[in-house]
């Protein structure tokens, strides 16, 4: 699947965006970013930000969907629940714990994020409701399936896929006892990660000459920012999932268009089927309340 032009976008509402092409990075004012990003057809625009919501139908709408989607509470730590009477508890099954991002590595609800307006404005997502306009009347496709590999392109517009840096950061770095994340914030700790993540990429890029040329342009850039290597995150992981042999994945879309989904680093805790997982929890709270209605 090597069709496409990959782009990060770590995309902002109160500066400009961050955007990286493999060969340098961009800086883009609100107003141009979706001329920038939805040139091509061939473009896969990779997009830190969220970009599915609750879904349209009344019934299918569950407690606290319209603040946070499942793969943030999957990823964030907690048991996942939902309250159709009665309320049902979900927990990946895995024989351990669900992961929990450290310090540093944010996994707030989609509600929460002031990426929600520069979204909306550029590519019309979110979608939040039936009012909003159909995906398919949308300036770019969204993926939200695919596994180990992305459908092909378009022939008529971008396809835009979601992305989280600083998560797939943590995932592809959380063996080694890293106690602090906060690259937002700390130079030192910026300057670390980016070696850690240079060093954990080299092998595959010795598979991948896009992804040798991409790490070399970024590290030649003065003055790299976390909104660089947001961007280039963004970049690396759309290329790999583009570039990789299906039965030698380093990259796979975690989750699906019910419980939001973004490409990781395969990992213990991204080969989990969160939307089998989800479907599962929502057939035993629904059982659960038929139960309980004939008992009463």
């Amino acid at each position: 699947m090597g069709d496409y032009n990959v782009l990060g976008i770590d995309p902002a509402s109160s500066k400009l965006s961050t955007v990286f092409d493999g060969t340098s990075f961009h800086e883009v004012p609100p107003g141009s970013l979706r001329d920038v990003v939805c040139a091509s057809p061939d473009t896969l625009i990779c997009w830190d930000a969220p970009l599915t919501g609750p879904p349209d139908e009344v019934e299918s709408i569950y407690e606290g969907d319209l603040c946070t989607r499942v793969v943030e509470k999957y990823l964030g730590g907690g048991v996942v629940r939902w309250s159709q009477r009665p309320a049902g508890a979900w927990r990946p099954q895995r024989g351990s714990a669900p992961p929990k991002a450290p310090a540093g590595i944010s996994v707030l609800g989609f509600a929460g994020l002031t990426h929600w307006t520069i979204s909306r404005r550029t590519l019309g997502l979110p979608r939040v409701g039936p009012f909003d306009a159909a995906l398919t009347e949308l300036p770019a496709r969204l993926i939200t399936e695919g596994g180990a590999q992305p459908p092909a392109p378009d022939e008529r517009r971008p396809s835009v896929v979601e992305v989280h840096p600083a998560v797939a950061l943590w995932l592809w770095r959380a063996p080694n006892g890293r106690t602090t994340w906060l690259y937002k914030r700390d130079g030192d700790v910026l300057r670390d990660v980016w070696g850690e993540l240079k060093a954990v990429l080299y092998p595959l890029a010795e598979q991948h000459p896009q992804l040798k040329a991409g790490m070399e342009a970024a590290s030649d850039t003065p003055g790299v920012s976390d909104d660089h290597l947001d961007a280039f995150i963004a970049w690396a992981l759309g290329l790999l999932w583009t570039r990789q042999a299906a039965d030698q994945p380093a990259v796979v879309l975690l989750g699906d268009a019910r419980t939001g989904a973004m490409l990781v680093p395969l990992c213990e805790l991204t080969s989990f089927d969160l939307g089998a997982a989800f479907a599962r929890s929502i057939a035993g709270a629904n059982e659960r309340a038929r139960n309980h209605g004939e008992d009463s």
